[in-house]
């Protein structure tokens, strides 16, 4: 039921008060307050106006005052909402900002992270080529060596086979000239034969 209905049902049941009362009951300044200006440039309905008429105006005015008292709280509302929205974004711009500046620091960070390892990198290069070229030198000073102390082995070997040889050669060179002193030894204490 709306608000007219409600105030037309629980004011039908009452006896419509006669005239004389209604303009005893009603401030006069009040009526012309509330009457439309096109009504009261009437002076037929300006003299007098009816219970009818009086209750429907009353009506009308309790209604506006409720939808009036309706949007105050409306705007109330929308004002304490809109408050809340000015705070929160208030709040969200104050975070973005925060997140902004930390994402300044990291990328000053990431910079100077990312240049020292570019320097770390650079001179790790640096010394594993060093040690590649190191490493490749005593490769061939390894080669070197090897094939040299191959060369000596060689050369011991030739030798050992030498001295074997001349130690073989000096042996048999003794024992033919012990074996020839003892012939001669020999030859010298036999006697000479008779003739």
């Amino acid at each position: 039921m709306s608000c007219v209905c409600q105030y037309f049902g629980n004011n039908a049941t009452r006896a419509i008060p006669p005239s004389n009362c209604i303009d005893n009951g009603v401030d006069k300044k009040k009526v012309d307050e509330y009457v439309d200006p096109q009504i009261n440039g009437c002076s037929s309905t300006k003299s007098e106006v009816s219970a009818t008429e009086l209750a429907a105006a009353r009506a009308e005015i309790w209604v506006l005052s409720k939808n009036l008292t309706d949007a105050q709280i409306s705007i109330e509302n929308l004002e304490s909402l809109l408050k809340h929205i000015i705070d929160k974004q208030g709040a969200l711009l104050s975070e973005l900002y925060a997140l902004k500046r930390i994402n300044s620091e990291l990328q000053t960070e990431c910079s100077t992270q990312r240049d020292y390892h570019t320097i770390e990198r650079n001179a790790i290069t640096t010394e594993l080529h060093n040690i590649k070229k190191l490493l490749s030198s005593r490769t061939i000073l390894l080669e070197e060596a090897l094939k040299k102390n191959a060369e000596l082995t060689n050369a011991v070997q030739d030798a050992n086979e030498k001295i074997y040889v001349i130690g073989m050669k000096f042996l048999k060179l003794k024992s033919t000239r012990s074996r020839q002193c003892s012939e001669r030894s020999g030859s010298i204490h036999s006697p000479e034969p008779v003739q």
